[in-house]
């Protein structure tokens, strides 16, 4: 997909010196994969030059079996937190078999580097950035995602906090995204009332912390990270796993799909009606405050990595979003 490329204002640059490879890593990955009898599908090097944090590939054992082989190329402490946490909550997921996750095989965790190898799920994603593949754009599909974040949210909290430097926020995306007004185009900053927003959040941080319980969330809930495979969905990529709020999973795959609107809407249904009745209230408010936060991070970020043909009914959206929301859900629900 073409990214945005029009001449506005750009992202700030990544710190390059974050991706400082670890020395000899083409050998030691090919080490690796020996000692594993695995032959991966994708070299290394194709990773180097992409200054990726990770090697990732598909492998086929001697069996002639595919699993997927993933490992840290990089010399970064926060990478090695992220890659622990993925692995450990991939483990813990696994094991309550009502939540589709790959099955983790092997895993080195102890020294450098650290890499695992896990079940390879056939199958399609989702979709990619901020589509939806026309086959699963379907209501089975919207339901079955709203019963995955059920399964998710219901695991034990107590479990989750035992996984490495797991986050504990109630509105990180909020909070996050709020800080990077400064990024926000003047014409954008200009059409959102910022004041009335800040009112909002306050309102919400004000109702009992017990009221707005923290639930285990993915952290990058959208349609890359979803593989539909076998009429399963499986959740993949759990490296920003966290507790957060009951909306926060939710509101970042209704917001990345913007542009099917029915689908969206059948999703957030979905999960609406399995909620219990003295949730539903606090759902709807807390849900306001997650698609405002969304929306602002659409207007920082979203727009640029969105195709140059989709970014301006996705600023268009995303100021919609901001402006329904603070009337009410149910304006929300009409978008």
């Amino acid at each position: 997909m073409k990214k945005n490329e029009q001449n506005t204002k750009p992202l700030p640059e990544r710190n390059v010196s974050e991706y400082r490879f670890i020395a000899n890593i083409e050998k030691i990955a090919s080490e690796k994969l020996k000692s594993q009898e695995l032959v991966p599908d994708l070299p290394i090097s194709k990773f180097i030059k992409e200054k990726k944090r990770f090697y990732s590939t598909s492998c086929t054992n001697p069996k002639g079996e595919k699993v997927l082989f993933k490992m840290i190329i990089v010399e970064n402490k926060k990478v090695i937190t992220t890659f622990k946490r993925e692995v450990e909550a991939n483990i813990l997921i696994e094991k309550k078999k009502n939540i589709n996750v790959p099955s983790v095989i092997k895993a080195q965790l102890g020294k450098k580097p650290y890499w695992f190898t896990r079940e390879y799920v056939p199958g399609k994603t989702l979709g990619d950035f901020y589509s939806i593949r026309d086959e699963f754009k379907t209501k089975e599909i919207a339901e079955k995602l709203a019963d995955n974040l059920h399964n998710l949210q219901n695991l034990p909290k107590e479990e989750f906090l035992k996984i490495t430097n797991i986050k504990k926020d109630l509105f990180r995306t909020y909070e996050v995204n709020r800080k990077k007004e400064n990024l926000l185009m003047k014409k954008d900053k200009k059409d959102i009332d910022l004041k009335k927003i800040d009112t909002f959040y306050k309102k919400m941080l004000k109702k009992d912390s017990d009221q707005i319980k923290l639930v285990p969330c993915h952290g990058d809930y959208t349609s890359h990270n979803l593989v539909v495979s076998n009429k399963k969905i499986y959740m993949i990529d759990l490296e920003r796993m966290r507790l957060s709020n009951f909306c926060a999973d939710l509101t970042y795959l209704w917001m990345s799909s913007w542009k099917f609107p029915t689908w969206r809407k059948d999703f957030l249904e979905s999960y609406i009606a399995k909620l219990e009745d003295e949730d539903k209230e606090l759902f709807k408010e807390t849900f306001r405050l997650e698609a405002i936060a969304n929306a602002i991070g659409v207007l920082i970020s979203g727009i640029y990595i969105c195709s140059e043909s989709d970014a301006e009914s996705f600023r268009k959206s995303a100021k919609l979003t901001i402006e329904s929301a603070l009337k009410s859900f149910n304006s929300l629900l009409k978008i």
